[in-house]
């Protein structure tokens, strides 16, 4: 395999600040020209030489993951918080590769399932890169009020009507849009359809807040690669603690679902 050095190494860091390529000392492969890897062209090959490591993660970063493996990994009581109208079918892992889990409302308009991490564990630190991403699904897209985000815990229909401190995408009944916000003591900045739901088709979201000031919003397009769509400057929730948090409510009188899975948090220590 030929191996040289990333052009990112050359150039230093791009928008993602700390997550150093060169802390690693990670090289770039021609077979793999997105990829970066743990290793320099040598001849000692070892088992591990070529493992991506993707994003380029320096050690001074907490790490978040959440990947739904195992009945722990959807537990009510220490993983999540759960909020909900109607006795559907709670958070649940699925057979996928990756490890997913799916949540279905039952068969009334207004019902939902949320989700919030037991804790909030995430800040907009000045100074500090923040970095969100995952993997979502949606049964019925146009008839369905969801969000994926980060959002202050709320006790009942927060994650939909009322968020009071966010930054996430959500989309509305109505429509298959993808909307961007950044929510501030309930005052919201949006950037509206900047993107696609297709039923039951998964969906890659991701956000990178560069300090308290800026956040870069990227949805999967149609190559099936992540995509710059907005950014947002305005009410960003710069003094709030904040959980991962992701739900869907029924739009019409029909059962719909939500998948997610693979959810990656990163942050600036």
């Amino acid at each position: 395999m030929s191996v040289r050095r990333s052009r990112a190494t050359q150039q230093g860091p791009g928008p993602h600040g700390k997550f150093a390529i060169d802390s690693l000392n990670l090289v770039h492969s021609d077979n793999d020209p997105i990829g970066f890897f743990r290793t320099e062209n040598r001849s000692d090959e070892r088992p591990f030489a070529y493992m991506p490591a993707l994003p380029a993660i320096g050690v001074d970063a907490h790490i978040n993951i959440w990947q739904f493996k195992s009945v722990y990994d959807v537990d009510t009581t220490n993983v999540w918080t759960q909020v909900n109208a109607g006795s559907g079918t709670p958070l649940i892992v699925q057979d996928a590769r990756g490890g997913l889990a799916k949540v279905t409302n039952t068969v009334t308009e207004d019902n939902y399932y949320g989700y919030f991490s037991k804790y909030e564990v995430a800040k907009l630190q000045a100074g500090k890169g923040l970095w969100l991403h995952g993997l979502i699904t949606l049964a019925d897209a146009d008839d369905a009020d969801w969000f994926f985000g980060l959002c202050k815990i709320a006790a009942t229909t927060g994650l939909f009507d009322a968020r009071v401190d966010s930054i996430g995408f959500y989309g509305v009944d109505g429509s298959v849009n993808i909307n961007c916000e950044g929510n501030k003591n309930s005052t919201p900045t949006q950037s509206t359809a900047k993107g696609t739901m297709a039923d039951a088709t998964q969906k890659e979201l991701a956000i990178y807040a560069n300090g308290v000031s800026r956040v870069d919003f990227y949805i999967e397009n149609a190559a099936n690669k992540l995509a710059y769509v907005a950014t947002i400057t305005t009410n960003l929730p710069d003094d709030e603690e904040l959980a991962v948090a992701f739900g869907v409510r029924n739009g019409a009188s029909g059962a719909n679902s939500l998948t997610t899975g693979r959810i990656l948090l990163l942050q600036d220590i």
